[in-house]
């Protein structure tokens, strides 16, 4: 019997021990610092170089002298043609009823459908 009375205050010292080192209690999902998720930081498009908007620009002129007159102008930052400023309509008419004038307006793309601008 001796042995293990011996034994019980080593236990004791131990569990006290143990219990010091992690830190007084389990640890809890609550105690860990919140995570912060990365994210991309969002570009804005850089200025688009002149030529190129001075060619969209003409472009959009050709086809409205072409007779596509509601065709917009491209945006004066980026360069592009807000789709928005086209209905679907006036996107497939210039598909199909105005392939010609998107020839000559853009000889360089041609007009497979695919390639006229907004489309």
């Amino acid at each position: 019997m001796r042995k293990h009375v011996a034994f019980i205050p080593a236990v004791v010292t131990l569990a006290f021990a143990l219990g010091a080192c992690s830190g007084g209690g389990t640890p809890r999902a609550s105690d860990s610092p919140p995570r912060k998720e990365k994210v991309p930081p969002q570009t804005s498009p850089g200025p688009v170089d002149p030529n190129a908007l001075a060619a969209a620009r003409a472009e959009a002129a050709c086809l409205r002298e072409q007779g596509v007159s509601w065709y917009p102008d491209p945006d004066p930052v980026t360069g592009a043609f807000d789709d928005r400023a086209i209905t679907p309509e006036q996107m497939l008419e210039l598909k199909s009823k105005h392939v010609d004038a998107a020839e000559k307006c853009r000889p360089d793309r041609g007009s497979n459908g695919s390639t006229v601008l907004g489309g």
